[in-house]
Formats: C-alpha cells, sequence, structure tokens
C-alpha cells in the first residue's frame, strides 16, 4: 500500500517575503494512493498480481493577479493616475504642461494658429457622469470589483480564485501461466 500526499500547509510561500498577505499558498490537496497484491493461484504454474491507484487532487488557483478598475475609476475620478512622478510628456499650444495620466476632454478639442490639435484637460481629472457613455457603463458593471492583498492599488488589484478538481483511476489485474515446453 502506498499513499503520495499533498497539502498547502508544507508548501513554499513566494521567495524572498514574509509578508502574509502577498505569501499566499493557494489551496492544493493531493492524494496518490494505491495497493498492489500478488501470489499464486496454483503451485509453480500460476499466479496473479493485481493492482488499483486512485488519484484525488483539489486545488484552488489564486496567484494570478490582474488589474479591474478601482472604485474611483469606475465613477470618473482619475486623481491617482496623476502622481508626484508622472512626467511630463509635452507641452500644449497654450503652454500647459501635459503629464502622464492626464485625461482630456473631447468636446474641447480645437485647431491652435500653427495648426496643432488640442484639448483641455478635464478638471482634477474627473470625468463628469453624465459623460459617461451608457454602453461603456454597462460593460464595465461586468467587471468584478477589487479584491486581495492589493486591493487598494491601481494595478494588480484582483484576484480570480477558480476550483480544480480531477480523480482518476487505474485499475489492474494479470493472471500468468507457467507452460513447459517438451523436448524431442
Amino acid at each position: 500500500m502506498y499513499d503520495y500526499f499533498v497539502n498547502e500547509a508544507f508548501n513554499a510561500g513566494y521567495p524572498f517575503t514574509n509578508d502574509p498577505k502577498s505569501n499566499l499558498r493557494p489551496r492544493a490537496r493531493r492524494n496518490d494512493y494505491g495497493f498492489t497484491v500478488g501470489g499464486p493461484i496454483q503451485r509453480d504454474k500460476m499466479f496473479f498480481f493485481g493492482s488499483f491507484e486512485q488519484f484525488r487532487e483539489t486545488t484552488v488557483n489564486n496567484n494570478q493577479y490582474q488589474t479591474v478598475p478601482t472604485a474611483a475609476y469606475r465613477n470618473g475620478d482619475f486623481r491617482a493616475a496623476i502622481t508626484p512622478t508622472s512626467k511630463v510628456i509635452g507641452i500644449d499650444p497654450l503652454g500647459r504642461q501635459m503629464l502622464e495620466g492626464m485625461i482630456y476632454d473631447p468636446l474641447t478639442t480645437r485647431r491652435a494658429p500653427d495648426g496643432r490639435v488640442f484639448r483641455d484637460p478635464f478638471p482634477n481629472n474627473i470625468i463628469p457622469r453624465d459623460r459617461f457613455d451608457p454602453v461603456a457603463v454597462k460593460i464595465q458593471a461586468l467587471f468584478p470589483g477589487t479584491n486581495g492583498p492589493s486591493a487598494n492599488e491601481l494595478t494588480q488589484n484582483y484576484i480570480n480564485a477558480y476550483n480544480t478538481s480531477r480523480v482518476t483511476e487505474v485499475p489492474s489485474v494479470k493472471i500468468d501461466r507457467l507452460v513447459a515446453l517438451r523436448g524431442n
């Protein structure tokens, strides 16, 4: 008889961290057990051998971080997209700095005397709710909310845990008979 046993309690976490929030050990339960038996049926003539093995596994995969819109982003508030380290990516025709993460109002599109086309940024990087596209709002409602240890972050803020399970059986039976060959 034998059993190969796995449980997440015995697994190592992510290296180089002792933080229990980021040192996740996803559920992993596995048993691969079985037995073998064999012996004579007829002394020195016929033998049998049998075995049975069953593999059972259940796991919860929850180590794939994904990014979903934050509650603020869903409400049109993109102030968090502009940080103290946001790079200046240009200067518009009115001499205003254009920063990484700025959201521009498409209704303010105009042409400068030199031919360049530009727009005004939304005040405080917030898109008014009455400007939301109704189809986009319905699509956005399909996204789950943030969760997990990094739920308050802008990226890698969602863990989609999913269960998997599998059971496999392998039975085997064998009978051997010795046959003596007669010489001439």
